[in-house]
């Protein structure tokens, strides 16, 4: 093991080794601790022709601060105390130097024997050591602790933006929904809008054609009471002109709904009354007048026709009875 020399700091009573060399050494010699031990009496202090050199040797060896009986310039006392001050600096800095060097020693493995230092050296070392890790524990659970709080954070921060995320999908698919439930509504609307006017268009042609067919078998009708009632020929049951607005085949095709929808049609004869048009058609269709013109008619063909000329006798009846 190589030698080396652990100095202890100003005033120890700890024993100085003969080990000498050591990393931080280059002399092979012992060397004694540069401060005094404790109970050491200050050294005599040895007149010299330099007042200010004997007060500064008086201070720094009784530690007394106060200036020198004889002197008398406030300033040199001054410049006294500076120089002590910093004399003291120099030795604090010269024992801090010294720790470390020592710490640095016991830390780099070097020391392997327990006696090689002194006990109390070992202790405060130790208690050093200590510190220290305690603090670095406490520095490494500070930092965990806020590696661990900026985790939560990111995580929260994302679940927040996920959070977000979803709400500003949500939005555009209700958005959507919206748009598509509103263009839907429009197409409802415009579909119905289409078909009903189809429907008044559809209506407004049947009632176009309604009334043209209405006004054409009008006029008809009238000019078949006039052809019929000039001609002196034989009539069939299809050549008499009756009053509704297809021809019938038979007796049965003359309902009143049929007779009601040609006589009583808003389309025609629009200068006379209701009542007026029924008089007219009884005048037209009362049996007993209309029995000179069944002398015309057919053999085959009277009864049918005698029976149709009822059948519009008794609905004007009716119709005239209700006023």
């Amino acid at each position: 093991m190589a030698a080396y020399a652990i100095h202890p700091p100003n005033g120890s009573q700890y024993r100085t080794h003969r080990r000498t060399s050591s990393p931080y050494h280059h002399d092979q010699q012992t060397r004694r601790s540069p401060f005094p031990r404790e109970g050491t009496p200050p050294p005599t202090i040895r007149g010299t022709t330099n007042p200010l050199a004997d007060d500064y040797q008086r201070i720094r060896f009784t530690g007394s601060s106060r200036p020198h009986p004889h002197m008398t310039n406030t300033q040199a006392w001054v410049l006294e105390q500076e120089y002590v001050r910093r004399d003291k600096e120099k030795q604090k800095k010269k024992t801090q130097r010294w720790v470390f060097e020592q710490r640095d020693f016991f830390l780099s493995g070097n020391v392997r024997d327990k006696d090689d230092l002194p006990v109390a050296w070992e202790d405060e070392t130790r208690s050093h050591i200590w510190d220290e890790l305690v603090y670095a524990y406490e520095l490494e659970a500070e930092q965990r602790i806020r590696r661990e709080e900026e985790t939560r954070r990111l995580a929260a921060e994302k679940e927040r933006t996920k959070a977000r995320y979803v709400q500003e999908e949500f939005r555009r698919l209700e958005a959507r929904l919206r748009q598509k439930r509103e263009a839907e509504r429009q197409r409802v609307v415009q579909e119905n809008l289409r078909v009903q006017m189809e429907v008044r268009e559809r209506d407004r042609k049947e009632r176009s054609d309604s009334r043209r067919a209405i006004v054409e078998a009008w006029n008809k009708y009238e000019a078949g009471w006039q052809a019929m009632t000039a001609s002196t020929t034989l009539l069939a049951f299809e050549d008499i002109p009756w009053p509704t607005l297809s021809a019938p085949t038979e007796p049965l095709d003359i309902t009143p709904s049929a007779v009601v929808n040609l006589l009583l049609s808003p389309h025609h004869s629009l200068k006379q009354t209701r009542r007026e048009r029924l008089r007219s058609a009884q005048l037209r269709w009362h049996p007993d007048r209309f029995r000179r013109l069944l002398n015309r008619m057919k053999e085959e063909d009277r009864e049918a026709v005698e029976e149709g000329v009822g059948i519009i006798a008794r609905c004007l009846n009716d119709l005239m009875s209700k006023g």
